[in-house]
């Protein structure tokens, strides 16, 4: 039997050591593109783009995402015997980061472009609708489970919610007014030509890749948080790997 222990250090340096891995490989891809005019490399620069689904990036926050889930739920399953007034939160937590994982794969949200009518807050896209609302609840639903927790857990998992929501809709809302700043018209109203030129402007590249890397950040942080949870608690959280 082989028999690893996760710590918070372990995981989280781990998992920021792959997000710095890609976002080194989506910047050389972006100055290539942008200052060489580079943008195929044989099928490889547009796997590493974070301006795009189906990547290796929107995978890799996919996972992170599925990951929060799995550990919110491992969480729940130790509050059930340790401190049950959270059980019921943490299992509604750890669905919001199955849905947000499946989200993020499929890029759901991207698909309820139809949805608001494109003013307001509804001009960073349809989701917003839905997804705004839902957040807000979600963290009023979490203040009881905050005041339980050590206060260092508490501000990890804080900062945590500010990074992800920062990078989901402030960045967001950012991004839109570049993109209808360079373009000239509302963002519903972008040609795929208009968007072609947009996707090589600097400001554009670099708003957008501080989106995605604060939600990335903000997911990564979360974990750690769940596990400075554990190791505060005394809870040691091992991987057994049978020989056979």
């Amino acid at each position: 039997m082989l028999v690893r222990r996760i710590s918070p250090g372990r995981i989280g340096l781990g998992l920021l050591a792959v997000f710095t891995v890609l976002l080194a490989t989506h910047l050389v891809v972006m100055v290539l593109r942008l200052e060489l005019d580079r943008d195929y490399l044989l099928g490889i620069a547009p796997r590493l783009d974070f301006d795009h689904e189906g990547t290796v990036p929107a995978w890799f926050n996919g996972l992170l995402l599925a990951v929060a889930s799995a550990v919110t739920f491992l969480w729940a399953r130790y509050a059930a015997s340790a401190d049950r007034p959270l059980t019921a939160r943490l299992i509604v937590i750890g669905l919001a980061f199955a849905f947000l994982s499946f989200d993020e794969v499929a890029a759901l949200h991207e698909r309820l472009s139809f949805l608001g009518s494109g003013q307001g807050l509804t001009r960073l896209g349809g989701w917003t609708v839905l997804y705004v609302p839902l957040a807000v609840v979600l963290g009023l639903w979490l203040v009881p489970l905050l005041l339980r927790v050590p206060r260092p857990t508490a501000i990890i998992l804080v900062l945590a919610g500010v990074m992800f929501v920062s990078g989901a809709v402030l960045l967001e809302g950012l991004g839109t007014k570049i993109v209808e700043t360079i373009a000239g018209v509302p963002i519903t109203q972008v040609s795929p030509e208009q968007w072609a030129e947009i996707r090589r402007n600097w400001f554009y590249v670099l708003e957008h890749t501080a989106e995605e890397s604060l939600e990335m950040c903000g997911s990564i942080l979360y974990i750690y948080g769940v596990f400075d949870y554990f190791a505060r608690r005394g809870v040691v959280i091992e991987l057994r790997f049978s020989r056979r």
